[in-house]
């Protein structure tokens, strides 16, 4: 076996960081890339506001999270997507936790239908979109690269985005795809992504639900999707009943 060299990257430090279930509980809490209080973290890991502080500053230091201050109170957040596709990744081969209420059956339903996966949608509903995206020829991979396409389509149309809108993104690639961890299939990330969560959440489609990370689409969203990617509310409800 071959020795661990100088300059090799060292993931032991990583998964060290992440194995430890109160950091997990409160990076999960985090994953929709929203800033939360270092009280209602504490409150997510189970744990004492001293040793939720202790767990806060070492993921501040790894470069996990960031922190902005607001008075006395301290406010984090995800400072790097690409802990947010760990999450998700580690989710496709870890165990589910057994459901014991009508509330976590209720919790668990709601995160499978529709989520945010740091700052794009994820769950049935994130799927069934890219699916249609990919349909209507607007997203395309070549070489294993994904892109948009010169066509539009319905959805782009009906949330304003427009082609000057995708050359906005800068550095961020457009167009990125994350494997779902509850669908088992691709959903849309990237710059694209995020415009449309972003879109969809300004007119009113859809609402932060009342589980951390969930996005409850609101009776116009579901027309809405309806309309423009054909997307089969009672099929996805059915699907996820309690």
């Amino acid at each position: 076996m071959e020795p661990i060299r100088d300059g090799d990257v060292d993931i032991s430090g990583a998964a060290r960081l992440l194995a430890d279930p109160a950091r997990a509980r409160m990076l999960t809490v985090l994953a929709d890339g929203r800033a939360q209080p270092a009280g209602e973290l504490a409150r997510a890991g189970g744990v004492s506001a001293a040793t939720a502080s202790e767990h806060l500053g070492k993921m501040v230091d790894q470069g996990w999270l960031g922190v902005e201050r607001v008075g006395r109170h301290r406010y984090y957040r995800i400072a790097m997507p690409e802990v947010v596709q760990v999450i998700e990744s580690m989710a496709l081969i870890s165990s589910v936790r057994p459901v014991k209420s009508l509330r976590g059956a209720r919790a668990s339903r709601d995160l499978k239908i529709a989520r945010s996966c740091y700052d794009h949608l994820a769950g049935a509903v994130g799927v069934a979109v890219f699916d249609a995206l990919c349909d209507g020829q607007l997203l395309n991979v070549t070489g294993g690269q994904w892109t948009t396409g010169d066509r539009s389509h319905p959805l782009l149309d009906e949330l304003s985005i427009t082609a000057t809108d995708l050359r906005r993104f800068g550095r961020r690639p457009a167009v990125r795809v994350c494997l779902d961890w509850s669908e088992r299939r691709y959903h849309l990330a990237g710059g694209l992504g995020a415009l449309i969560l972003r879109r969809m959440l300004d007119r009113r489609w859809c609402t932060p639900g009342n589980t951390p990370r969930a996005v409850a689409f609101t009776p116009e969203g579901w027309e809405a999707l309806d309309r423009t990617v054909s997307v089969d509310r009672a099929a996805i409800m059915d699907k996820y009943a309690a």
